[in-house]
C-alpha cells in the first residue's frame, strides 16, 4: 500500500486550509466578495470541463451518518503536519483496513474561537476496518457542502476557506480525502456543520 505519497499530498491540501484559516483576520470573511465569487465561478467552470471529458460515476444517496476511527488529539491547527504524521505510523489503523482504503477522513471539532486549536481527528470509515478500538460518530444531517468533489489547485482550497462563517458557531468541518489504488490523493470534497 503506498499511502505515504497519498499522506505527503494530503498533509500539503490540509496545511494550505489552514495556514489561510490560521492567519486570517476577523473581519476575513468581509474580504472581496465579488473577486471570490468570480474565482469561484473559473473553478466551477473548469471542474465541469474535467468531470466532461473524464465520466464519473457518483452516489447520490445522502449519508445519515458517518463513523470515523483513527488518530485523534486537540492541536495547534498550525501542527496538523505531526497529526499527520503520527497517523501515518500507527500501523494500527492500517493493519485492520480490510482493502485499500478508499478515502481518508480529517475531522474537526472543538475548534476554538480564534480558530487556532481544535480536536482533530484522521482516520477511516469503520466500515473498512475490520477491528476498531474506538470511533466517533458524526451526524450528517445538519452539514453543508463546503467543497464538491473535485481536484483543485492550493489557491481553489484556499478560497473556499473564506467562505465559512467565522462569526456563526462550529459543530465541526469534515474533510473527505478520496484515494486511488496507490493509495494517492485524487480530489477532496468539504462538509461544514454549524451548530
Amino acid at each position: 500500500m503506498n499511502l505515504f505519497n497519498s499522506i505527503i499530498t494530503s498533509i500539503a491540501v490540509v496545511t494550505a486550509f489552514w495556514a489561510v484559516a490560521f492567519f486570517q483576520s476577523d473581519i476575513a470573511h468581509a474580504i472581496q466578495t465579488q473577486e471570490i465569487t468570480h474565482k469561484l465561478q473559473t473553478a466551477l467552470k473548469k471542474e465541469k470541463e474535467n468531470k466532461a471529458q473524464t465520466p464519473q460515476i457518483t452516489n447520490t444517496s445522502k449519508l445519515n451518518s458517518i463513523h470515523l476511527s483513527g488518530v485523534s488529539a486537540h492541536i495547534e491547527l498550525a501542527d496538523i503536519q505531526l497529526l499527520w504524521q503520527k497517523f501515518s505510523q500507527d500501523d494500527k489503523n492500517h493493519k485492520y483496513l480490510k482493502n485499500q482504503p478508499e478515502k481518508v477522513y480529517v475531522l474537526y471539532t472543538s475548534i476554538s474561537k480564534n480558530y487556532k486549536q481544535a480536536n482533530v481527528l484522521i482516520g477511516y470509515d469503520v466500515s473498512e476496518l475490520s477491528k476498531f478500538d474506538q470511533g466517533t460518530l458524526i451526524s450528517m444531517h445538519n452539514n453543508s457542502l463546503l467543497m464538491p468533489v473535485g481536484k483543485y489547485s492550493e489557491q481553489q482550497l484556499s478560497d473556499a476557506w473564506k467562505k465559512i462563517d467565522y462569526n456563526a458557531k462550529l459543530d465541526y468541518i469534515l474533510e473527505e480525502h478520496h484515494l486511488d489504488d496507490a493509495g494517492k490523493s485524487t480530489s477532496t470534497k468539504i462538509y461544514i456543520s454549524y451548530k
